[in-house]
Order: C-alpha cells, then structure tokens, then sequence
C-alpha cells in the first residue's frame, strides 16, 4: 500500500470519481485524520503490473495539470 498526499484543492472524492469512471482505476480513500487528504493506492498482484502502475501515473498527470511535480 502506498499513500500519496493529494495537493491542496484537490477533492479526493472528485479524484477517485474521475479515476474509476474514465480510466477504470480504483484507489482507496484516506481514513481516519487522513481522510479528505491522500488516496490510498494498492500494491499488489495485478496493481504492481508495470503497465498498470504507468496507466495510474498518467491518469493522475492528466487530471492534475500543474499541481505535479512538486513537494
């Protein structure tokens, strides 16, 4: 499982949404004190396939133009 913190502004339910309907990718939601704030992401078994952890990143580069690359 890797998390990864979501840039300020950006709606995790919006993000999860948009993931699963228009790229069929399926990430979990924070919970606890983390909920609202990162996405949760499986590592296992299909997931850590090369291709599908490719197809994840740039899903997520195409929905969050200019709020990647930084800290």
């Amino acid at each position: 499982m890797t998390v990864v913190k979501l840039p300020q502004g950006v709606d995790d339910v919006k993000l999860r949404k948009q993931l699963i309907e228009e790229y069929s990718i399926e990430v979990g939601r924070g919970l606890g004190e983390f909920a609202g704030e990162v996405v949760r992401i499986g590592l296992m078994g299909e997931s850590c396939v090369p291709a599908n952890v490719f197809a994840l990143l740039n899903a997520l580069e195409k929905i969050l133009p200019g709020k990647t690359g930084g800290r």
